[in-house]
């Protein structure tokens, strides 16, 4: 019989921090996902322009991971997306399906309840936005220039100086009130977890929410982190485990309890370096960013299907990944 399931709240965006999620959510059901408000590109930009509803992208991709029907049709349904040759091919539906519940509960976390209330039979953990205010972000740069939108920044040109800080236009968001006194709510036993993410245009708007950090920096529960598998040209060329750990630990105001960093037994495709992505140095050692330091092999590599073929890419294995998490939290109840 198990004692009590740590509640495992997850601030962070994008697709980074789906495969431990994944993982986690086969051992327990308590995975609380925040997430952020500002995606300001591809099908979401347009339903944000054109239906004046928040970007659902974000949301759309961790409720999708909360419906656990992998096989099953339920599941098929949250995953699918429009292939063929029609004006539909990418999308998903259960982004449109979020558009049309944010429109009729009248706010992007109603939607995202609504939702969860569609998909209750198969539905594990909460998915809670951060906010439900319309913002967008700028970067600002290395010279003092700044680079305005979610994708303009994801997409820099070479040669561009390198990030500095992230700012909100045309104001900070109201941090949602209920992530905040789950927050507020959490045990030592409990943890909050930072995944893998893109650093700037996911990760740290959700962190520099008003309210959040200061909520992280008072919580009694560790601070968890799993550090990046490798760079991104855009976002982070050039960062080291260090130099990641700086940013997030300089927003929250708190060390980081257990610090996750990869150390891969294979190596990474040709793909990666020819896009200026290369793994990520682990220097964390005698640095007082991370009380504690965790080393190992957790990636694998996958195949995906590209537009034209096959690509090998690096991803996190849900399963290590998640064991890992919980053997620091609870060694004994969730060992194997």
């Amino acid at each position: 019989m198990k004692d009590y399931e740590p509640r495992i709240v997850i601030p962070a965006g994008g697709k980074g921090c789906i495969s431990i999620e994944d993982g986690l959510l086969n051992l327990t059901p308590n995975v609380i996902s925040v997430t952020g408000v500002h995606d300001s590109g591809g099908h979401s930009g347009l339903l944000r322009i054109e239906e004046g509803v928040l970007p659902p992208g974000d949301a759309t991709h961790r409720i999708g991971i909360h419906i656990r029907d992998k096989e099953g049709d339920v599941g098929k349904l949250a995953g699918f997306r429009w292939n063929g040759n029609s004006s539909l091919k990418g999308h998903r539906p259960l982004t449109e399906l979020l558009a049309a519940a944010e429109i009729i509960t009248g706010s992007h976390s109603g939607g995202v309840k609504l939702l969860e209330k569609a998909f209750a039979a198969h539905y594990v953990g909460r998915v809670i936005p951060i906010s439900d205010d319309n913002v967008h972000i700028r970067a600002r740069m290395e010279d003092g220039s700044y680079l305005e939108g979610e994708t303009n920044i994801d997409t820099r040109e070479i040669n561009t100086p390198a990030i500095t800080d992230i700012e909100f236009i045309p104001q900070p968001p109201r941090a949602n009130p209920e992530v905040l006194e789950i927050i507020n709510g959490l045990t030592p036993k409990d943890a909050i977890l930072i995944p893998p993410s893109d650093l700037w245009t996911s990760l740290v708007p959700i962190l520099k929410t008003p309210g959040l950090a200061e909520a992280i920096r008072q919580s009694r529960s560790p601070l968890l982190w799993f550090c990046n598998a490798s760079t991104k040209f855009a976002e982070t060329n050039g960062y080291t485990a260090r130099k990641f750990a700086h940013v997030i630990v300089g927003i929250l105001g708190r060390p980081i309890d257990h610090a996750f960093v990869n150390e891969p037994d294979h190596d990474f495709p040709p793909t990666y370096a020819r896009i200026g992505s290369y793994p990520v140095i682990n220097d964390l050692a005698g640095c007082s960013l991370a009380n504690k330091i965790h080393r190992g092999n957790f990636t694998r590599i996958e195949i995906e299907q590209g537009q034209a073929h096959q690509l090998k890419v690096v991803r996190h294995n849900s399963e290590v990944c998640a064991q890992a998490i919980l053997d620091v939290l609870t060694p004994k109840v969730f060992a194997s």
